[in-house]
């Protein structure tokens, strides 16, 4: 579904992009999302938050159905509760199409049941011009990843911020890498990151099944997503890289946590807030998905933080041939 222009002024055309899952994967009526998603706050555990805890500066969430992922999502936002940030970048993979680099929407504003958020258009228009960065219609009209999000941000935070959504495509390392460098300067002191993105998925409906399904199957699927969080936990963007080629696990949040394990360095500290499978919770695993909620804390914006040379690949235009 396109963006749909609802008015303009003087140079200026204002795109409103609407929602594809209200009423599907979440509630279309906002009275009802609303008193959804206050049931799920009351059900959601956050993080431990210790004493002088360094600032929430990214987080990782899953973007599945609110009934399936809602609950592990709002753990992962809930000590951001009313917190006020100018910018918002959400960071999500596509489903729908394939594609180099970065995708940015055409559009203005995102629409949800709850009212709409505008873009932060001052953000895209310098990106636009950046090799790594595209504008490539209809990438974003029917996508799950971010809009999935966005009744949830606009719940829990402070009204006012604008919004930075991007699609993350195939890169190499070195893609992934320049796209870290790119976007860190907009990742200053009012900037949460929010990694949109799923673990492993497994069955032979998703066409990966590394073992069978029996009676260890629900640990088998822990162990094998806790070897990726432990890479995140390591800050080791290789290492995640490395495990996705030998393990071959189906985590689509892999392009967005990429980018994201080469924005963060060692002042950050990662933690692990919940984490489950969607056939924990109905009982099937003939087919499931894997659910991670986690926080990045520094005392230092990621605008501020450099990351360490060794192992980092130089950031050139990424060639995704490779992947």
């Amino acid at each position: 579904m396109a963006a749909i222009i609802t008015g303009s002024s003087p140079g200026v055309e204002r795109l409103v992009r609407p929602p594809t899952l209200a009423g599907t994967w979440y509630p279309g009526q906002p009275d009802e999302l609303s008193t959804l998603i206050a049931a799920l706050q009351g059900r959601s555990k956050p993080g431990a938050a210790s004493s002088g805890s360094p600032p929430i500066r990214a987080v990782i969430l899953p973007h599945a159905g609110y009934r399936f992922s809602g609950e592990t999502a709002l753990a992962g936002l809930q000590s951001l509760k009313g917190a006020t940030f100018k910018r918002v970048i959400v960071l999500g993979p596509s489903h729908q199409k394939s594609f180099l680099g970065l995708v940015l929407p055409r559009a203005t504003h995102f629409r949800t049941p709850l009212g709409e958020i505008p873009l932060d258009t001052g953000a895209m228009t310098p990106l636009t011009n950046h090799p790594l960065f595209h504008q490539i219609p209809g990438v974003h009209d029917r996508e799950h990843s971010i809009e999935i999000q966005l009744p949830l941000l606009q719940t829990v935070l402070a009204d006012g911020f604008q919004l930075l959504p991007l699609l993350v495509g195939q890169m190499d390392a070195q893609g992934f890498a320049q796209a870290a460098e790119t976007l860190r300067p907009l990742c200053d002191d009012q900037t949460l990151l929010v990694i949109s993105g799923d673990f492993t998925h497994y069955g032979q409906y998703f066409n990966y099944q590394p073992f069978p399904v029996d009676a260890q199957t629900a640990e088998n699927l822990k162990i094998l997503d806790m070897g990726a969080v432990a890479k995140i936990l390591e800050q080791d963007p290789p290492g995640f890289l490395d495990y996705r080629r030998q393990s071959g696990i189906t985590a689509c949040a892999f392009g967005p946590v990429m980018v994201l394990l080469y924005l963060i360095g060692h002042q950050v500290e990662p933690r692990l807030v919940q984490y489950r499978t969607s056939g924990s919770e109905n009982g099937d695993f003939s087919h499931s998905v894997s659910y991670v909620a986690m926080t990045f804390h520094a005392a230092q914006p990621l605008a501020a933080i450099r990351p360490e040379t060794e192992g980092t690949p130089q950031a050139t235009v990424a060639d995704a041939s490779s992947l």
